[in-house]
């Protein structure tokens, strides 16, 4: 069984992380990748409170294991992130800041709640932002994660992220493999397939291409 810090920080048993894809995950499909040890995550973009409340009460009719309530930050309804807030999921999960907005309050009001704080990044310039603003984890993610996240895939993006070991800031190699090696697996793209994703038949409809 392959166990990282990350595991160690959010409680979860594998290295594995649901994508809040928008607001294509389902209740069934978050329960289910928590209570399989991942992280699940109820992605809440165009929710309104009560969705937001509905769904979140049966993902914890089914499981008592950690999940994230995600949020496309650039277009965040404010009663919807206060309906989320007082829910106090165990991970509160943020991408796609427009620049004029400011991170650190919506990490601030997260950790207020009691929330561990995450944040997508697809360039370094967005990771060293989230960094600063004092989220949890940066979710580096590269052009392959849905193909809308920027130009920079995932080999050029990770060891230009810098990051912290000890307290203290480095980009030496051995460390950035480490913290590969310490890190974990978003994926939004193939649990979108499963029965319990409401993108199923969207997903179903895509041409496979094999080598």
């Amino acid at each position: 069984m392959v166990r990282t810090a990350v595991c160690d920080l959010l409680d979860i048993e594998h290295p594995i992380a649901l994508g809040g894809m928008g607001s294509a995950t389902s209740p069934a499909l978050v329960a289910a990748v928590s209570k399989a040890g991942g992280l699940g995550a109820l992605g809440c973009h165009y929710l309104s409170p009560a969705q937001i409340n509905e769904r979140t009460t049966a993902i914890r009719l089914e499981t008592n294991k950690p999940f994230g309530l995600n949020f496309l930050t650039f277009d965040t309804r404010e009663d919807s992130f206060a309906a989320a807030l007082e829910l106090r999921p165990a991970v509160m999960q943020f991408a796609w800041a427009r620049p004029d907005q400011d991170l650190k309050a919506y990490s601030d009001r997260a950790h207020d709640a009691g929330s561990k704080v995450t944040y997508m990044a697809g360039t370094v310039s967005e990771a060293a932002r989230a960094a600063k603003a004092g989220v949890d984890i940066i979710i580096a993610q590269g052009t392959e994660g849905g193909g809308h996240v920027g130009w920079m895939g995932n080999m050029p993006l990770i060891p230009s992220v810098p990051w912290r070991r000890d307290g203290r800031q480095t980009r030496r190699r051995r460390d950035v493999l480490l913290r590969v090696l310490l890190s974990s697996d978003m994926g939004g793209s193939f649990f979108a397939a499963l029965r319990m994703s409401k993108n199923l038949e969207a997903s179903l409809r895509l041409p496979v291409v094999t080598p």
